[in-house]
């Protein structure tokens, strides 16, 4: 994992017909996310599969996309996805990470619950009832700390 500014790859990855459909949460194709990957706010956080877009939100507060190549999903994107956390509390101002996923995007869901978000709240996004989840700092640290103890 490396912090990228291809957005090119992350178009190709976030419009190919095997991500679309789990990320789009209602929005037509394609999606050009060149604009979010320029401002320097953002981090785009990928590998050779895809990766992790963060977006500012506001001070502290990042929202995550998530989108991988069905080769880099599973066991594969579950390691991306514990480095992309502790380089956002580390190596960033990020307090906080917020994501939604949708009701039927059970992958997702197993996804984000595995990094130990916590659901906040049930939400509706471009008319898709979804799942909102947090991860915060503090939350992160408390499960490096459970890990260790293992």
């Amino acid at each position: 994992m490396i912090r990228s500014i291809d957005a090119a790859f992350l178009n190709r990855v976030v419009n190919h017909n095997s991500v679309f459909p789990h990320v789009s949460l209602g929005a037509s194709k394609p999606l050009d996310l060149s604009a979010c990957v320029a401002d320097s706010r953002n981090y785009f956080l990928a590998n050779e599969f895809g990766g992790f877009l963060l977006l500012r939100q506001h001070d502290y507060v990042y929202q995550v996309h998530t989108q991988f190549l069905p080769e880099g999903r599973g066991k594969t994107a579950l390691k991306a996805g514990r480095w992309a956390a502790h380089y956002m509390f580390t190596q960033t101002d990020c307090l906080r990470i917020d994501t939604t996923v949708a009701y039927d995007n059970r992958h997702a869901d197993w996804f984000t619950k595995a990094l130990n978000f916590s659901k906040w709240d049930d939400v509706v996004v471009n008319g898709v009832p979804s799942h909102y989840y947090v991860l915060t700092l503090k939350q992160w640290a408390r499960s490096l700390a459970c890990q260790q103890a293992q």
